[in-house]
């Protein structure tokens, strides 16, 4: 039987079975990689008008008919920042992040900051929002639910 590598010098039979090894490794790993990544990802199927992500029998919710708004919408939403924040001694140029619930009946709760810039800047954010008025509620099949918010505030002292 003759040898297919009989025309290849030692040397360069290992370059090639080193190179023929690299390319299958690495193959192998991208394969791995996406069966891992496959099996990690939700299924997410339409389910009554709703897009829902189903995972050992818990539904979440990813979609809604209507999103929680401010009653004038972002226009008044920025004004009745703008009109209620008082830029005080020691507030600071930046923006803080705080996170709320607008809960069925249109009330904000829960209220956090989920980024600051100092304790100023931070508690007047959260003082502001807990004047705001009652916001209109998400809905899913016209029915009023509790939805998650962040909101980011701009400080800048002109």
């Amino acid at each position: 039987m003759k040898n297919i590598f009989q025309n290849l010098s030692c040397q360069q039979w290992r370059t090639s079975s080193w190179k023929n090894l690299l390319v299958f490794a690495i193959v192998l790993m991208v394969n791995f990689s996406q069966q891992l990544l496959e099996a990690q990802t939700p299924k997410i199927q339409p389910k009554n008008n709703n897009i829902s992500a189903s995972k050992k029998n818990t539904e979440i919710s990813i979609s809604t008919e209507e999103f929680a708004t401010f009653p004038d919408g972002e226009k008044g939403l920025s004004k009745f920042l703008k009109q209620n924040i008082e830029c005080k001694k020691g507030t600071v140029n930046g923006r803080v992040y705080a996170s709320f619930t607008v809960n069925k009946s249109g009330m904000l709760t829960d209220i956090k900051l989920i980024k600051g810039l100092n304790s100023i800047n931070d508690k007047e954010v959260l003082r502001v929002l807990k004047l705001s008025p009652k916001w209109r509620p998400a809905k899913i099949n016209g029915k009023p639910i509790d939805t998650q918010f962040t909101l980011p505030v701009s400080f800048s002292k002109d």
